[in-house]
């Protein structure tokens, strides 16, 4: 078993997993804790890193390399619970290869100031970033993968909240091309990203997973808080 936990609500999430894996006499084998501030683990087998919020930096890069390790550890008979919050998309921020952290930066920033809601800004963030667009399930499988999620998307778009990295992606490079292009962005974006996106448009870079694909065969979601569960509660 293990857990993994990203976002600004990492740290409170993977407390409660740990409590309700003890009441089950399990402990966790490891996992990662990445959050927007320092926190300090609920048992010691878990890393406890800070990322960068609203904009990718050095801790998220740190996070995104973290990740990643924890990720070659898992095997196939193993069991990973994904506990994701809001800020899971800056917070283990990493570039696609060919593209520098600042240029991945740049983006982030040239959305932030787009005025696009959050669902168009993580369908065009999730196709430069290491983890988003169930990049991030396809480097778990064929583990079997939970994940429990709070939602900070108005709708609950599962694609949407933290970028989505363990649901398959179902926009297309040429869907963003697209997008880019009527938000009047797409000239602003760095040289390489454009690349990238022409690049996976015409079948030389492979896309980001889609549904139907194996990767998500293990892989279930559960929404356990939102905006509409809160109002829920309150009325």
């Amino acid at each position: 078993m293990w857990i993994l936990a990203l976002g600004k609500a990492a740290a409170p999430m993977a407390e409660a997993a740990v409590a309700v894996l003890r009441e089950r006499g399990v402990s966790p084998a490891g996992g990662l804790i990445v959050g927007p501030a320092p926190s300090a683990p609920p048992v010691p087998n878990l890393i406890c890193l800070q990322g960068d919020h609203p904009e990718p930096g050095a801790g998220s890069l740190a996070a995104a390399d973290a990740l990643a390790k924890i990720a070659g550890q898992v095997r196939e008979s193993d069991q990973v619970w994904v506990l994701l919050s809001g800020g899971t998309t800056s917070l283990i921020g990493a570039p696609e290869p060919g593209l520098t952290s600042t240029e991945l930066a740049s983006i982030y920033a040239l959305l932030l100031g787009s005025g696009l809601d959050i669902t168009a800004m993580n369908r065009i963030r999730k196709r430069f970033s290491r983890w988003g667009g169930g990049k991030l399930a396809r480097a778990l499988a064929p583990a079997r993968v939970r994940v429990f999620v709070i939602s900070d998307v108005i709708g609950d778009d599962l694609a949407s909240i933290g970028s989505g990295p363990c649901v398959p992606d179902p926009t297309t490079a040429a869907e963003v091309h697209s997008l880019l292009e009527a938000s009047r962005l797409w000239g602003q974006l760095p040289e390489q990203a454009r690349r990238i996106v022409l690049s996976t448009e015409s079948g030389h870079l492979p896309e980001t997973p889609k549904p139907g694909d194996q990767t998500f065969a293990r892989v279930t979601h559960e929404l356990i808080a939102s905006n509409r569960l809160a109002l829920d509660a309150a009325a």
